[in-house]
């Protein structure tokens, strides 16, 4: 393959395998990435945190029929831009990442598909109101709210952490899924300090550390 890429963003999935060549402190931390465990991996920009991050990703994918452990990429990249009168903007916006985020890789990995004529969760969040379409735009909203700096969103239907929890429990259960692996890419880099309090904050309750 003779193409260069600056960002692993630029990389298709499939094509991380053929880019990847291992080291054996890369499969120490691939392997931690994989686990049970919270990790924190720091590094400079342009270390390879990223792509170590994805490919961690990948291989639970690929492996996913056989441990039933998914992964769910959320990058804060976009965390910046968020510009509202909502002292709590960035805690809300991850909340709603998490859901969109965590319905669109099922979705695209054909995993919650394969449930959805029984599927609770989608009786939650996809019933008359078509909860999760609304979730979906209030993360754009958040995300375009700096080309309207100050403007107010309500707080309405964004989910609660127990209900995250409980979705996430129920998708446990109905998807044949033995856990989830949250991997929160852009965290250092791209978040302020308040925005990391409360990203700590968020962690600590969904995992009950």
């Amino acid at each position: 393959m003779s193409e260069f890429f600056f960002r692993t963003e630029e990389i298709e999935f499939n094509e991380l395998a053929q880019l990847f060549s291992e080291t054996e402190k890369d499969r120490e931390i691939i392997d931690l990435l994989k686990g049970r465990n919270t990790v924190l991996l720091v590094g400079s920009r342009g270390a390879g945190k990223s792509f170590l991050l994805r490919y961690a990703e990948y291989e639970l994918v690929e492996n996913f029929s056989e441990f039933k452990i998914f992964p769910v990429y959320i990058s804060f990249m976009k965390s910046a831009l968020l510009r509202t009168n909502d002292r709590l903007q960035f805690h809300n916006w991850m909340l709603c990442s998490i859901v969109v985020n965590t319905h669109k890789a099922l979705m695209k990995r054909g995993v919650l598909a394969k449930y959805s004529s029984h599927s609770a969760y989608l009786t939650k969040m996809c019933g008359e109101s078509n909860r999760l379409d609304r979730i979906s735009e209030l993360v754009q909203r958040y995300e375009s709210s700096y080309l309207n700096p100050s403007i107010t969103i309500s707080e309405d239907l964004i989910p609660k952490i127990e209900e995250v929890k409980e979705l996430f429990d129920e998708l446990c259960e109905e998807c044949k899924i033995k856990r989830f692996v949250l991997m929160f890419d852009e965290c250092a880099h791209a978040l302020i300090p308040e925005q990391q309090r409360q990203f700590y904050t968020l962690f600590r309750d969904l995992t009950g550390c």
